[in-house]
């Protein structure tokens, strides 16, 4: 199964992440699995992450030095026809 997001991609870490909760992946290639959010993860919240690989069926960002694992439910959902802009200063 393709993963939502390839390597690459941009994209934006849910503003309300939680610790407890269960974020599934909806994508890839062990779908449907779920991971945790950890207090570290937490001040990724409302950041805009860089996909750079998968493993065990979820992703990996750059911004983490790869040190946590994401799931599909941990991202904003972003379609192709909406614009997010970010601040230059």
């Amino acid at each position: 199964m393709k993963y939502l997001h390839d390597i690459g991609d941009v994209v934006v870490v849910k503003s309300d992440l939680h610790t407890g909760i269960d974020y599934y992946m909806k994508s890839g290639s062990e779908a449907p699995i779920y991971n945790n959010v950890t207090e570290g993860m937490k001040k990724y919240a409302g950041k805009i992450v860089h996909i750079t690989g998968h493993i065990s069926g979820q992703y990996l960002i750059k911004e983490d030095d790869y040190r946590w694992v994401w799931t599909d439910d941990m991202f904003e959902n972003v379609s192709d026809e909406e614009c997010f802009c970010v601040s230059l200063l």
